[in-house]
């Protein structure tokens, strides 16, 4: 039983049987398995596509098997897209002509889409004070308006919805509705 390195390793393999003996070489090939590289973690919102896979995925020359293949677009490509509708992790195991195999993984964290609640209450009790819009904070470009009935508009922040708005116009609390 033997354990080589990689690469070519020779053994001497000698019989003996009272004075006679004879001795033969064994040349043992150990292959560098293929490397696999599925990517970095990722956070995406839904129904947002991302693309999976590292730079490279693996080297050139080798099979692709992704899985699971749900919301994949080709599981057989290096660098497939992924449209997950909850929370994931993506194995890749790259087989190069050889037969020999690398097996790596990807999370792929999925949150909700942003969820805009339809009123709040900024009355002094501590509770609902701000209107926090789940999930925008994945928007880092997003533009928050907020008009009256009659069109006027009340508040803005571009870009981005770094503070919840807490209801107020000019610096004044605005009445109920």
């Amino acid at each position: 039983l033997v354990q080589p390195s990689v690469g070519v390793t020779s053994y001497i393999v000698t019989g003996t049987i009272g004075l006679c003996s004879d001795a033969d070489t064994i040349f043992v090939t150990l292959l560098q398995s293929p490397t696999a590289e599925a990517g970095n973690n990722i956070e995406m919102l839904e129904g947002n596509p991302e693309l999976i896979g590292g730079d490279p995925t693996g080297p050139i020359g080798v099979t692709y098997s992704w899985y699971p293949s749900d919301e994949i677009t080709d599981a057989t490509v290096s660098n497939p897209t992924v449209n997950p509708k909850e929370t994931v992790t993506y194995y890749v195991q790259v087989k190069d002509n050889f037969g020999c195999k690398g097996l790596d993984s990807v999370v792929v964290k999925v949150y909700p889409s942003i969820i805009v609640p339809g009123g709040f209450t900024p009355n002094g009790d501590g509770a609902n004070e701000k209107w926090v819009i789940d999930f925008i904070s994945k928007y880092p470009s997003a533009i928050v308006q907020v008009y009256n009935r009659w069109g006027q508009l009340l508040y803005e922040s571009a870009p981005g919805y770094p503070d919840p708005w807490e209801g107020k116009y000019n610096g004044q609390d605005l009445p109920v509705g």
